[in-house]
């Protein structure tokens, strides 16, 4: 199990036992910038430190210190990160069997990017995107980050401390699901009340749903 204390510990084994791997056989990736050995990872968790990564990809020929978590400018996490494997081989066979996986309790998309990507990555921060306003006059919430064990008996008492619900849909196995009210004002009154409130061990986020279609 990963903690803060082992961290470092996790961190330098994997690199000694990376190292020796190359003591012996002077394995690296390909030299040609446009070979595909590097996965781009999306939806880490925003408190996701190198050693859970290195811990998730365990047993795979990474090259050394080539993980990468992104940030934006300021410094906030982005939820992204790339890594770079020895092989185009060794990156097809991670994605392949590690895609869909979790780190804590996100579930983690990997998509193969190309060598030269992977060496640009941090290089030129971007500025956070500005998220568009929320549509209006929406009686559904949409709720993200949810425990895979979290059932809609858990989600409906959770917003009902707020705003009595209508109707709760959790897609089997995703980590989301739409919670609707009889009226706006009462999803608008549970999103500023639950914006900060713990769901089974996890803080889900919020965000009002597109509004039903009139007629």
């Amino acid at each position: 199990m990963y903690t803060e204390e082992n961290k470092d510990d996790l961190k330098n084994g994997s690199r000694r036992s990376r190292s020796r791997s190359r003591d012996k056989n002077d394995s690296k990736a390909s030299a040609d910038p446009d070979a595909q050995c590097a996965l781009k990872m999306r939806g880490i968790p925003w408190s996701c430190e190198e050693g859970e990564i290195y811990e998730f990809f365990e047993g795979y020929k990474l090259v050394e210190d080539s993980v990468k978590i992104h940030v934006y400018e300021g410094g906030r996490k982005s939820g992204m990160a790339m890594v770079l494997f020895e092989t185009v081989e060794e990156c097809l066979k991670a994605q392949a069997q590690k895609e869909g996986e979790k780190i804590g309790n996100r579930w983690i998309n990997l998509t193969p990017a190309r060598n030269s990507e992977h060496e640009v990555y941090l290089d030129d921060p971007q500025p956070m995107p500005e998220r568009p306003p929320p549509p209006t006059e929406s009686d559904v919430i949409f709720c993200v980050n949810l425990q895979e064990d979290t059932t809609e008996e858990m989600i409906k008492e959770f917003f009902e401390a707020a705003a009595p619900t209508t109707r709760i849909h959790r897609p089997d196995g995703r980590p989301f699901a739409f919670v609707e009210f009889a009226t706006f004002e009462d999803a608008a009154k549970a999103m500023e009340e639950l914006a900060e409130a713990e769901l089974n061990g996890a803080c889900p986020r919020l965000g009002l749903s597109r509004p039903k279609r009139k007629g």
